[in-house]
């Protein structure tokens, strides 16, 4: 998940979406967060993305595991 932020931050999404999913098995859901963190997205229930606002450290982590929730 390191590895996928780092890549956010550099502005490659593709390569945060290929992180995001090796690390969750999940594409549908780091698709989601990938758009979510781009500000594209909104997600029930999961507080809105603001620009320019750096991420938790483990605010990532928790967006995955409630989207795996959802599912």
């Amino acid at each position: 998940l390191a590895a996928g932020q780092s890549a956010l931050l550099m502005g490659d999404t593709e390569k945060a979406c290929l992180y995001l999913s090796m690390a969750t098995d999940d594409r549908s859901c780091s698709r989601t967060a990938i758009r979510w963190l781009q500000g594209a997205e909104y997600i029930k229930g999961w507080p809105g993305r603001k620009a320019g606002v750096p991420l938790e450290p483990d605010e990532l982590q928790r967006l995955l595991s409630f989207l795996q929730k959802q599912e």
